[in-house]
């Protein structure tokens, strides 16, 4: 005849309350996945905010773009380098064709040259003036950083050298 299993150790209520918390701990997961991320989960901070504020991308002569965007259009081949093109590629039909209006022409060279300033400023808020306004701060505030960092004094770097140096001349 076998041998009967112990129980397992612990009061019914203990199993069912782990059993419960299990189960809570699924649906809590559940909910989470199909809710997305909490509000304010993806906003940058400000220090980050101003750092991306400043950022342009180095292929971008904002004359030579415009110039280009206005004649022909942007050519597969250059929008493909582009920072904004990896950001927003559905972004291409607005740059393939010519652009007639010189205003157009001007805000799309902008947004290409910063890449990273349209989402800061349309993730900030959907009111139009609150967004302007935002705009300006974060311009305000990279002004001020650039003008901090130019203001700091170089310091002057001490030549090292590494391995014998060789002797001066006249010397010994």
């Amino acid at each position: 005849m076998p041998r009967p299993q112990p129980l397992p150790v612990g009061s019914i209520e203990e199993r069912v309350a782990d059993a419960h918390i299990e189960q809570l701990g699924k649906i809590a997961d559940r909910i989470a996945s199909s809710e997305g991320a909490p509000p304010g989960a993806g906003k940058v901070s400000e220090a980050q905010a101003v750092r991306n504020w400043g950022i342009r991308d180095p292929l971008v002569d904002p004359d030579q773009f415009k110039l280009m965007l206005m004649q022909q259009g942007i050519p597969d081949a250059a929008w493909q380098h582009l920072m904004l093109a990896e950001e927003y590629p559905d972004l291409r039909a607005d740059y393939a064709q010519p652009v007639q209006d010189p205003d157009l022409a001007e805000q799309l060279t902008v947004l290409a040259e910063h890449p990273y300033r349209a989402a800061l400023v349309f993730d900030h808020s959907d009111d139009d003036e609150e967004r302007v306004q935002y705009a300006d701060h974060l311009d305000r505030a990279y002004q001020q950083k650039v003008a901090g960092l130019l203001a700091q004094p170089v310091q002057p770097q001490q030549p090292t050298t590494n391995g014998p140096t060789l002797p001066e001349e006249g010397a010994p």
